[in-house]
């Protein structure tokens, strides 16, 4: 177990400081990474954006969750000033979320205020805080939190060493246990097991995913399909640690791979190793993704290579977006995932994905998964 403790109101400091340069009076944060960041809050897809934490431009916060959450969050999160709403129950009125949120801001400045509020919230529930606050001004402030999430803290980096090391678990178990007549559902099912044991405490990213065919298929969930001796079979692993994320993929050949092929696959793995080797202090985002680029289009692999090639990582997913027009200057102690490419409609493809934490002169892969076709065939 990583016993570390998070400093969640030195922390915030950060947080209240880029409010204060944006005039920001308070914020309405509904993100699942931005619930665990600055609350210790896991969220369910059923409830997270009816769950936020509200942050004052005095350093005053509170959270929003849902009644039939109390016991479970209120044992969470570092936060005291607790509120709940609730749908119409057998003997309480109905308090909608919108107005609990309104009545936390009203309460400390019913005066006119400016409040940064993430994309993820619906147009409905913009609308009706726009009738519960009309004096107030809204302004979108997920670039705001995700740049200061984006830089790890100290106590942060032991969380993605761990999340790394259990994508290692689980790639390792993969391998292990992969075999014709298997089904993506049972590949997962072994990842999950092993990961389990060694800690994982929950999944992300719609959890972990298996891909198989001739073809690779990306993001894919787990389904009853068989494994085949001719499969190439790609997975994805998303451990969860303590609210923190682990993010790689890996493609493995169940049979000997044909020449063209295995050419595709080592030459995306020569562009992922350069593209790698370059990430350091002051380099930008762009960059990055050109040297990854270039190597793909001088082997005539151009037209395999249209895709961003990563993103930051953290308690999610995380600017910056390696691109082509990304222009994020990259900064020590950012985590990022380098995602790679090489897939064409209708031909074998390969999906590599690894963490890489940046250093002060270079970078550190968090991770010890191969960046490689695995040939499982010998």
């Amino acid at each position: 177990m990583i016993n570390t403790d998070i400093k969640y109101e030195a922390r915030l400091q950060k947080v209240y400081k880029e409010m204060d340069r944006k005039g920001l009076d308070f914020l309405i944060l509904t993100s699942l990474p931005s619930l665990a960041y600055t609350g210790n809050i896991f969220q369910n897809l059923a409830w997270y954006v009816n769950t936020c934490v509200i942050l004052s431009r005095n350093g005053k916060s509170s959270i929003v969750i849902p009644y039939s959450d109390y016991n479970r969050i209120s044992s969470e999160t570092w936060i005291d000033n607790i509120q709940t709403w609730n749908p119409p129950l057998r003997n309480m009125k109905e308090k909608r979320f919108e107005e609990v949120v309104a009545e936390q801001i009203s309460n400390e400045n019913k005066s006119y205020n400016t409040i940064g509020v993430e994309s993820n919230l619906t147009w409905i529930q913009n609308e009706n805080l726009k009738v519960e606050l009309p004096n107030s001004k809204f302004l979108e402030c997920d670039s705001m939190i995700q740049n200061i999430m984006m830089i790890k803290e100290p106590e942060e980096i032991p969380l993605m060493r761990k999340v790394a090391s259990l994508c290692d678990i689980g790639f390792n178990a993969a391998v292990e246990n992969i075999k014709p007549g298997m089904t993506e559902v049972q590949l997962c099912g072994e990842i999950e097991y092993a990961m389990r044991k060694a800690g994982c405490d929950g999944y992300w990213g719609g959890g972990n995913q298996a891909g198989t065919g001739t073809a690779v298929l990306l993001d894919h969930y787990p389904t009853s399909k068989v494994i085949k001796e001719d499969h190439n079979v790609k997975f994805g692993i998303h451990p969860s640690y303590k609210l923190y994320r682990g993010d790689i993929a890996a493609t493995v050949t169940l049979k000997k791979p044909s020449t063209k092929f295995k050419h595709l696959a080592d030459v995306c793995t020569e562009a992922t190793e350069a593209c790698i080797d370059v990430i350091r202090p002051g380099i930008k985002s762009k960059d990055i993704d050109n040297v990854f680029q270039n190597i793909m289009e001088e082997n005539g692999y151009g037209d395999y290579a249209g895709w961003h090639i990563g993103h930051g990582i953290g308690t999610g997913h995380l600017p910056p977006i390696i691109s082509q027009a990304d222009e994020t200057i990259i900064e020590p102690n950012m985590v990022i995932v380098i995602n790679t490419l090489a897939i064409k409609k209708g031909e074998p493809g390969v999906v590599y994905e690894t963490m890489i934490l940046v250093t002060e002169n270079g970078y550190e892969r968090l991770g010890k998964n191969p960046i490689h076709l695995v040939d499982l065939s010998k």
